[in-house]
């Protein structure tokens, strides 16, 4: 019996395994409310616990077409005052960056808004899916006598399918130009390839869509632009994940500021960051030019704050800030704590750098004589 309530008291007194929770990058949804699981990936060894801790709501998102950064101790926050949540271990990136593109179908009128998927771009663009699983078959790059049993050459197939892979493109280009180019895959049986060639220019006209999942379409073509002279097709679209790259020529050691970035579409992001708050106030460690995607080996963190130089140091609140001019006795990047000296050299502070020749003040000075009080903005 004794032996029993030791065991017994030992189990209890085990750790509880916390459930893992890895943020992405980037996170695209469809709606207003945002959920654990449209901005982390959730793994526990009970898979009912994780679903449930994906369903976990979290605070509103942004306004369609808009993108809002989220950080992950407003996260965690959050998190910590549902106590259902149980012990939790977090990974992956710091902040997410959530992404709620407009709704959209396309339409006779000639709109097209397409609900957004849930998922990270880069996570969309990596997913295996079915390449027939709409509408009848696509027999591939290899499949040549499927294609001449329906009367077709490979040649003229592939002339099929580019031709609606155009169309696609040039309807996306002026109806929802916040896509980019994403990666088009018509999926054409080889009994649709006949009807598209009958075009008399090489052009299909879109007429309606309508979006059946998270990447697939299908579409109202017309080879010759008549609504008497139409076919169903199936088109795969995959927006490509989007990071930050240079958006001008930089020279080796710049400070990269908001103005120096952009976003660029690429196949593969995950050497890129989509953070801006990871790359500005870096400096770069060699040349890197426009449009070259912004890789953590390439930067460094920046000096803000040389030896010697005069800086600002401020404390207080929005409201009420007090300021007074230093000299710092050493070199500081963003966020270290340096010591400064009072330009008489009578007094010594420690302040956190905070930007170019900024610092905010550590601790609490009795002697304030001399400071300068800003009140406001």
């Amino acid at each position: 019996m004794r032996l029993s309530l030791i065991v017994l008291l030992w189990c209890l007194a085990l750790p509880v395994e916390a459930a893992v929770v890895r943020l992405h990058r980037v996170a695209t949804v469809d709606h207003s409310l945002l959920t654990l699981g449209d901005l982390a990936e959730v793994f526990d060894t009970d898979e009912a616990l994780a679903g449930k801790l994906r369903q976990t709501e979290l605070m509103p998102g942004p306004a369609p077409g808009a993108s809002l950064q989220i950080r992950l101790d407003q996260i965690e926050s959050r998190l910590r005052d549902d106590p259902a949540t149980g012990p939790l271990s977090f990974e992956g990136c710091h902040s997410v960056l959530v992404t709620r593109l407009q709704s959209t179908v396309v339409s006779g009128a000639g709109k097209i808004v397409s609900p957004a998927p849930s998922t990270p771009r880069a996570a969309r663009l990596h997913r295996p899916l079915p390449d027939s699983s709409l509408a009848g078959t696509d027999p591939g790059a290899g499949n040549s006598r499927v294609i001449q049993s329906s009367g077709v050459s490979a040649a003229q197939f592939a002339q099929a399918q580019q031709m609606v892979k155009s169309a696609v493109h040039a309807y996306l280009r002026q109806n929802a130009p916040d896509w980019g180019s994403p990666v088009i895959r018509p999926l054409l049986t080889t009994q649709q390839a006949p009807a598209v060639l009958r075009s008399p220019d090489g052009l299909v006209r879109i007429l309606q869509g309508t979006q059946l999942d998270e990447e697939h379409f299908r579409l109202t073509v017309s080879p010759t632009g008549t609504a008497a002279d139409t076919l169903q097709v199936s088109v795969r679209i995959t927006l490509r994940p989007r990071i930050l790259g240079a958006a001008r020529d930089l020279p080796a050691g710049h400070m990269i500021t908001p103005a120096d970035v952009k976003w660029i579409e690429v196949d593969d992001a995950r050497d890129g960051t989509a953070q801006i708050e990871l790359v500005t106030g870096q400096q770069t460690r060699r040349p890197v030019r426009r449009a070259e995607r912004l890789r953590p080996d390439q930067l460094k963190p920046a000096h803000l704050i040389r030896k010697g130089e005069v800086v600002r140091v401020t404390a207080g609140s929005s409201r009420l800030r007090v300021s007074e001019t230093f000299r710092a006795q050493r070199d500081g990047i963003r966020d270290d704590i340096i010591p400064l000296i009072s330009l008489d050299g009578k007094r010594t502070v420690e302040a956190r750098v905070s930007g170019v020749n900024e610092a905010v003040r550590i601790g609490v000075e009795d002697n304030t004589s001399g400071l300068k009080v800003t009140i406001g903005g």
